[in-house]
């Protein structure tokens, strides 16, 4: 398929978004795979958002020893608990900004309004050369780091629906 092909200018758009998400998501897995193997030492939560199949990331990381695949509890917890998110253009990164933690967003692209705002928080790392960087530096030194929770907390879709109670408490306080 090519979107060249396709003449409606509203589908075109459309397959030109799933194919650069598809392209995006390749890099993004390749890139777990790659961390992972590396940093066998450290521990990993691999959490699909929910409307994905978790048997795709137990298939790809499942007989690792240093990967759980998890997608119980609410989100608040994971961060609370972890060194860093690694994600690729998520809403969870603007959760754990808020939360003081830092992130590596890993992606090869730009999106919708919502990820340039991710974007804007920390520039996306598109190169493995660079998350690898990133992944040793915040092993190391734990960064934390004072973004504007109160700005960032009105970009997050899931506070008005309040599925991230223990989120929405410290941004009302």
């Amino acid at each position: 398929w090519d979107a060249k092909i396709i003449d409606n200018s509203i589908n075109k758009k459309i397959f030109k978004n799933l194919e650069s998400e598809n392209i995006n998501f390749k890099f993004f897995m390749k890139c777990m795979n790659k961390i992972t193997l590396k940093f066998k030492e450290e521990k990993f939560i691999i959490r699909p958002h929910p409307f994905e199949n978790i048997n795709f990331y137990r298939e790809k990381f499942g007989g690792l020893s240093n990967v759980k695949i998890l997608n119980k509890s609410d989100v608040y917890y994971y961060i609370k608990n972890c060194k860093f998110v690694i994600n690729s253009n998520c809403q969870t990164s603007l959760e754990t900004s808020i939360m003081g933690k830092n992130f590596i967003n890993i992606s090869t692209k730009r999106f919708d309004r919502q990820s340039s705002i991710i974007h804007s928080l920390k520039k996306p790392s598109c190169s493995y050369k660079i998350i690898e960087s990133e992944i040793k530096k915040n092993i190391k030194n734990r960064v934390t780091i004072d973004y504007n929770f109160l700005e960032i907390s009105k970009l997050i879709n899931n506070l008005k629906e309040k599925s991230y109670p223990k989120i929405n408490q410290m941004i009302l306080k």
